[in-house]
């Protein structure tokens, strides 16, 4: 049983807590907000959109920069029912 939770805390590669002056909307928050570690395919699903926005949907960019290739980030878009925004798919 954790002694010390903080419940939305946010933590840097430490596994240390940020100061709340460095925690943004951009960072994602393993416990819920009963105080429970959120689901693997919770925060993967968050991690993976998190990247496709800021990557701007280029499918090689984000494949590449989450260390997995193209086709295991289709499939898991597939698993966890991120679609591409219908504005991508028009030609300009």
């Amino acid at each position: 049983m954790p002694y010390n939770i903080v419940p939305n805390a946010i933590l840097d590669s430490n596994f240390q807590v940020l100061p709340e002056s460095m925690q943004t909307q951009n960072h994602l928050t393993f416990i819920d907000p009963t105080g429970n570690f959120r689901r693997m395919a919770e925060i993967e699903a968050d991690v993976i959109k998190s990247a496709l926005e800021y990557y701007e949907w280029h499918i090689s960019e984000v494949a590449r920069r989450l260390g997995i290739g193209r086709s295991t980030l289709y499939r898991k878009m597939d698993e966890l029912h991120i679609t591409i925004p219908r504005e991508r798919h028009q030609v300009a």
